[in-house]
């Protein structure tokens, strides 16, 4: 019980982040519909992705010595590290890219028009800006539960969400509510530096220049995947919005994929020994 309730109260921290950035919000007419639609697209990308995989590698992470198998835990988050920003700094790249698009074809009917999708449109483009500290917060939390440490990653959130409020109130009287957006993803990247930082004291991570060189080429792939959709953008133009943003998403995978195999991030061999392992 003396381990639930910290966990308990972590989880509740997020919960009353989103409450106090609807409070703030709701000074502004419409800010806090403006919010919950900007939220209800981000999260999905950070379920389907950062909380599936913190759930998988949890308990292989728990069946490890944290002092005689350091080694193992090292290469696992080194695997996943990869495997979680190949998979969301694309995803974050169009959301922010292809974000109007995105936020038309989902939302934009009856009373919902041009100008309340280019507010949400914005917002989602703040928030996406944080999708990639997200997503690894979840996983690097995973650490910490699987060492029956729910403490730390209590006291990671509580500060956190300081530092969401102190940003919040003065971004929002500037910017109204994409201001909110982009504090919450500047703190989540506060609070993974944080995260972070207490792992490699504990010597459980090593960001070493093999993980910055295949990060930069995820990166680069995920470019030349925005390049190739905008030259669609401008030299095809379909009927329907559903369908276009349905052969963007799908041209650009393919063509994101294609760059991670050229550049060398994943081998025939890596797929392989990722299904076997999971």
């Amino acid at each position: 019980s003396k381990l639930a309730v910290p966990q308990t109260f972590s989880g509740f921290a997020t919960q009353f982040n989103i409450l106090v950035s609807g409070f703030i919000s709701s000074f502004r007419e419409g800010g806090i519909s403006i919010l919950y639609y900007a939220e209800r697209l981000y999260q999905l990308p950070l379920a389907l992705i950062g909380i599936s995989i913190g759930t998988v590698i949890l308990p292989y992470l728990a069946s490890l010595n944290i002092r005689n198998q350091k080694d193992k835990i090292i290469d696992l988050l080194s695997i996943t590290f990869k495997i979680a920003l190949s998979l969301i700094i694309p995803a974050a790249f169009g959301l922010i890219f292809l974000s109007k698009m995105i936020v038309s074809v989902i939302y934009e009917y009856g009373i919902f028009g041009e100008y309340e999708v280019t507010e949400v449109s914005n917002v989602l483009i703040g928030f996406s800006f944080g999708l990639p500290a997200y997503v690894l917060i979840r996983i690097f939390s995973s650490v910490f539960y699987s060492m029956a440490d729910t403490k730390n990653p209590l006291k990671y959130s509580l500060m956190a969400i300081g530092i969401n409020i102190a940003l919040s109130i003065p971004l929002f009287v500037n910017f109204g509510v994409v201001g909110i957006a982009y504090a919450t993803s500047l703190s989540a990247w506060f609070h993974l530096i944080v995260i972070y930082m207490k792992l490699r004291r504990l010597k459980l991570i090593s960001i070493n220049m093999q993980i910055f060189i295949e990060t930069l080429k995820i990166i680069f792939s995920s470019l030349i995947m925005l390049l190739i959709i905008k030259m669609l953008i401008h030299n095809i133009y379909f009927l329907y919005p559903v369908i276009s943003l349905l052969i963007f998403v799908l041209v650009g995978m393919i063509s994101y994929m294609l760059c991670l195999f050229l550049t060398g991030v994943y081998r025939k061999s890596d797929i392989k020994d990722f299904i076997k392992d999971f």
